[in-house]
């Protein structure tokens, strides 16, 4: 499971895996993700790493999941922590969906907690890549652009095109991508009739930064159903 604790300005999220999701319902497994975040608080942990080297009441972070290992039966892992700081003129918004499978956390300028949580929301369902369309890698933009204009070759209508009208219809698939992959200007989960942008100046907010975890992600195919969940759920909220 995931899950986030959050001391003053600092924020910290973390992923505990067990082998099996029977184990992640054992309260011990519960009891030892808290544990872990009141490491993180006390050792203002940056990393797994530092986490692992704590000491907490007379042992290292290491040893504690070592002997929940031996005691729940099934081994458990630190696979990773973010730590993320704001500023006093920022709120922090937190969203866990089922059970913490999902966790985000976003950092909103403006003081409307239920706003920032909205964003999380909004986060948990699209997954979106970027922040913004400024800190898109140059070489993501450069392979999505080679990748259009394979597509537009093979389409024959295309054909008996100009090289100007061709590379336009580049340039307007591309700004559509970033768009796409990019928080502030998708359509707001609640209200597509608006981007997240819109949503938060209508909040007199605006966005600063976000972080997602979903359990395992990377390590296994994501089951397609999941996005559906989050999408149920956040219609009804």
């Amino acid at each position: 499971l995931a899950d986030v604790v959050i001391n003053g300005n600092v924020a910290y999220l973390y992923e505990l895996n067990s082998e099996t999701d029977f184990v992640a319902k054992n309260q011990k497994f519960i009891d030892l993700l808290v544990t872990i975040g009141e490491i993180c608080v006390e050792s203002d942990a940056k990393c797994e790493k530092c986490v692992l080297a704590a000491n907490h009441n007379g042992q290292t972070g290491e040893e504690i999941i070592v002997a929940a290992t031996a005691v729940i039966g099934e081994k458990l892992s630190l696979r990773r922590v973010t730590r993320v700081e704001k500023a006093d003129d920022e709120v922090f918004g937190v969203y866990k969906h089922n059970g913490g499978k999902i966790v985000v956390l976003s950092v909103i300028k403006g003081s409307d907690d239920l706003t920032a949580k909205d964003v999380c929301m909004h986060v948990a369902m699209y997954n979106p890549r970027y922040l913004d369309s400024s800190l898109i890698d140059q070489e993501v933009l450069d392979k999505e652009a080679e990748m259009i204009k394979v597509e537009i070759a093979a389409d024959p209508k295309n054909a008996s095109k100009p090289e100007a009208i061709i590379e336009k219809m580049v340039v307007g698939r591309i700004a559509k991508f970033k768009k796409e992959i990019c928080l502030v200007d998708q359509p707001f989960v609640k209200d597509p009739s608006v981007t997240v942008a819109q949503f938060l100046a209508s909040k007199n907010s605006s966005a600063v930064n976000y972080v997602r975890f979903e359990v395992g992600e990377g390590m296994e195919k994501r089951n397609d159903d999941f996005a559906a969940e989050v999408a149920a759920q956040a219609a009804a909220a």
